[in-house]
């Protein structure tokens, strides 16, 4: 099966790229995830809402896994308590269909993603 241009630039991208940047983007895909799977809520479309939340949460699950408690200490821990909040709010979003929620879950990735942005800027430099 031959590769969409886009899939072949974002492979690149991912094989590419630093740890840090590898947090930024997949900070990135989980808020728009999460905007997408508010948006479809809002249009009553459930079962579609519920895949892209689904997609963030998977997401989250990964950033879950490479935490390292002893290297990170304090941070691994907030980070933790971060992300077990997060697969919480999107389910409890989900039942309540609440998709205020998710669009705030979203609002916190992005902030995320530009923090880890800067850090990761300041690192290169």
């Amino acid at each position: 099966m031959q590769e969409h241009g886009i899939d072949r630039y974002r492979k690149v991208q991912i094989e590419t790229a630093s740890p840090g940047q590898l947090v930024v983007m997949m900070y990135e895909a989980t808020a728009r995830f999460l905007v997408r799977a508010a948006d479809l809520m809002n249009d009553s479309r459930y079962e579609d809402s519920e895949y892209w939340a689904g997609r963030a949460n998977e997401v989250v699950y990964e950033l879950m896994g490479s935490l390292d408690f002893q290297l990170g200490r304090d941070i691994a821990s907030t980070l933790s308590a971060t992300y077990t909040m997060t697969i919480r709010e999107i389910l409890r979003a989900q039942i309540r269909k609440e998709p205020d929620i998710l669009n705030k879950l979203g609002l916190l990735y992005a902030d995320l993603a530009k923090g880890w942005q800067e850090a990761v800027s300041r690192q290169a430099v």
